[in-house]
């Protein structure tokens, strides 16, 4: 009886159920994998740089799909005869033996489809993935020269300035328009805080032909202008050049370090530079105010030095100054960061300081991570105009903990499309990973840092350019990815705005033109 069991389930007809079960099930599964990949919605997002790209292989799959077909129907068919003729007593079995056939066939089918969908896979490539619908957006109607200098949250609004001088407030519930205001004829806005305080924004504004010499203060819930401050001899058009916190505007003067209060602009102090010197770059929180002070040679207009310096945002007294590996002057200096404290140099002389320089809480330096290297280049700090998009901003550079984020590009490229994190505390890198899209740049939101990359795709059966957006939380201490989401119509290059108000994630392109067909302004829900 064992026997008789053992050349049942080894015999040519129990294999060729075998055979034939398990091309069946193929021949079924690819008919529907061909299918669904022919005819694959060209709205959805994919694209040939995108991980979440248009399918392939579905022409091989339809064949792959004749072929399995094929091989099931002759299987089937030598088996049929097989049993209809009997050969020493094969034939004759089959009563006996049906069910064994009957196993056979279901057990190749079950065997065939787990390794069937995975070549399929491999066969189409990556998944695609639908984006997510916005909940609203704001027409595109900008001028084309003009894209967003501010983007600040406020309470459950959000509120966008444009370069011409043009602000509104939308509600993150429907996107309608709370306040609209407009700045002074033939005015633009030259300068803005990175981030809000108590309701309020501050901005730089410029006349034609003229230099940035004005900084205004900014109602957020009504639009209203709160007070404006002049001053001839400054020029706020760089970066890091006003700063708001709760109780403290605070302005980089030729004077010095000057703070204002943020609602009324009366002078609260003014922190005067040495002879010679004059702050760079200014900064603050609740805790501090910082300030990078440059003094020229007074022999030797190329040389100069440089040091960190750090204020009580009560009176301005002088907490603590740190000289700066620097010996040329700055072309670039900004903030990444004020607590912890993050600087970001780039100093004139090619052979001189290109870095990231962090300190302690006192004062004392704790690791230099450079910014350029034979394969690598590390973006510090968004382009001066497109500079002061909020406190939610997307910036090349985020801190988190003991994590320096960074986004990386070659030498020879310039869209970034890594991701490389830094200790903090000694510099030395802690992990490397390469994006699947380019990078629009990185934010700090309360679940923690996010990158934000973006898609241009290729016209397709719409015949029209598509733009997405894909944002993914990055561990600081891995720099492993989660929690990935994709945004239709939602990004561009460059730095833009991205964070979560009232209830919804909001995201504000850096531009927002009726010929880059992006909307101004995109809300989406929270998952």
């Amino acid at each position: 009886m064992k026997s008789r069991l053992v050349r049942s389930l080894l015999s040519g007809n129990t294999l060729l159920a075998l055979l034939g079960g398990a091309t069946a099930l193929l021949a079924a599964e690819y008919v529907y994998l061909a299918f669904d990949t022919l005819t694959f919605d060209d709205n959805a997002a994919c694209g040939s740089d995108a991980q979440i790209g248009c399918p392939s292989g579905g022409w091989t799959t339809a064949l792959l799909a004749v072929l399995f077909g094929i091989v099931a129907i002759a299987s089937f068919s030598i088996l049929a005869a097989r049993l209809r003729t009997p050969r020493d007593g094969v034939g004759a079995g089959w009563p006996h033996s049906r069910w064994t056939r009957l196993t056979a066939g279901v057990l190749g089918a079950a065997l065939a489809y787990s390794p069937g969908y995975s070549a399929f896979l491999e066969l189409r490539g990556p998944v695609p993935v639908q984006p997510m619908a916005a909940s609203w957006s704001v027409t595109a109607n900008d001028p084309p020269s003009v894209g967003t200098s501010a983007a600040w949250p406020n309470g459950s609004t959000v509120v966008r300035v444009r370069q011409d001088g043009f602000a509104a407030a939308y509600r993150t519930a429907d996107g309608t328009q709370a306040w609209s205001a407009t700045a002074p004829e033939r005015t633009m806005v030259c300068a803005a805080a990175d981030q809000p305080a108590a309701g309020i924004g501050l901005l730089g504004y410029q006349r034609t032909g003229g230099t940035c010499t004005t900084v205004v203060a900014i109602d957020l819930t009504t639009g209203h202008t709160l007070w404006q401050h002049e001053d001839p001899s400054a020029n706020w058009s760089d970066i890091d050049t006003i700063a708001l916190t709760d109780g403290l505007a605070v302005l980089r003067t030729p004077a010095g370090v000057q703070a204002l209060d943020p609602r009324t602009g009366q002078p609260r102090w003014l922190h005067p530079s040495d002879s010679g010197c004059a702050p760079t770059a200014v900064a603050a929180d609740a805790n501090q105010v910082a300030a990078v002070e440059y003094c020229a040679d007074p022999k030797n207009d190329e040389l100069g030095r440089a040091a960190l310096v750090t204020l009580a945002p009560q009176d301005g007294t002088q907490r603590w100054q740190s000289a700066l590996p620097t010996e040329t002057p700055l072309d670039t200096v900004g903030f990444v960061s004020v607590d912890p404290l993050v600087l970001a140099v780039d100093e004139h002389d090619t052979r001189g300081t290109h870095a990231l320089l962090s300190f302690t809480a006192d004062g004392k330096s704790l690791a230099t991570i450079p910014t350029t290297a034979p394969s690598t280049v590390i973006a510090t700090l968004p382009s001066t105009d497109s500079h002061g998009l909020g406190s939610a901003a997307v910036y090349p550079v985020v801190v988190a903990g003991n994590t320096v984020i960074c986004e990386a590009a070659t030498p020879d490229d310039d869209v970034a499309h890594d991701l490389v994190g830094y200790s903090r505390t000694d510099g030395h890198q802690l992990w490397a990973r390469q994006l699947n899209g380019d990078l629009a740049g990185l934010t700090e939101t309360d679940g923690g840092p996010m990158a934000i990359e973006y898609f241009e795709v290729p016209p397709g059966k719409g015949g029209t350019v598509k733009y997405y957006a894909e944002t993914e939380r990055v561990d600081p201490v891995t720099g492993a990815a989660s929690t990935q989401t994709v945004y239709t119509k939602a990004a561009e290059s460059g730095q833009g705005w991205f964070g979560a108000v009232g209830g919804r994630y909001v995201l504000v392109n850096a531009s927002g033109t009726a010929t880059a067909g992006l909307p101004a302004v995109l809300a989406f829900p929270v998952r």
